[in-house]
């Protein structure tokens, strides 16, 4: 398809089109993730992390494989988040988001619960990023996003 040739309302709803096919890949690489995970082929790869094996054997430059492993981890405690990002109810980044801030808390002695780590989710659906953010950060004022 040549974009130069559409028209105007044509060139924005292939954007819309092509945005909606790459969130839907990138949760499917998400998935892809969790399986690898899952079957510890990471490991029998010789890579000791998720991460390691996403830059190194898939090359993703270290945020971009940060937000995918972090959103695959997630996923594990909370497996709608999949589709609440193929829906475009939550982000990749919002994801990765929350997993950081669980993760620091769990480090602060201050782990959540399955059932905890939902309510989270579905808190901060349908929020914006920087939203997420504040709802995070109102629960843990120490928590830098600068940093994530």
């Amino acid at each position: 398809m040549d974009i130069k040739k559409l028209s105007d309302s044509e060139l924005i709803t292939s954007a819309k089109d092509s945005i909606g096919i790459e969130t839907q890949s990138t949760t499917n690489v998400v998935r892809h993730f969790r399986e690898i995970f899952d079957r510890d082929l990471h490991l029998k790869r010789g890579y000791s992390s998720m991460f390691q094996m996403a830059t190194k054997e898939f090359g993703y430059d270290k945020a971009s494989a940060q937000r995918r492993v972090k959103a695959m981890e997630l996923s594990i405690a909370v497996p709608s988040v999949l589709e609440k990002i193929d829906r475009g109810d939550m982000c990749l980044q919002s994801a990765a988001d929350i997993q950081t801030f669980l993760d620091q808390e769990r480090g602060a002695k201050r782990a959540y619960s399955v059932v905890e780590k939902r309510a989270l989710v579905e808190t901060c659906s349908g929020l914006s990023t920087r939203k997420v953010e504040i709802e995070l950060a109102s629960r843990n004022p120490t928590l830098d996003f600068k940093e994530s």
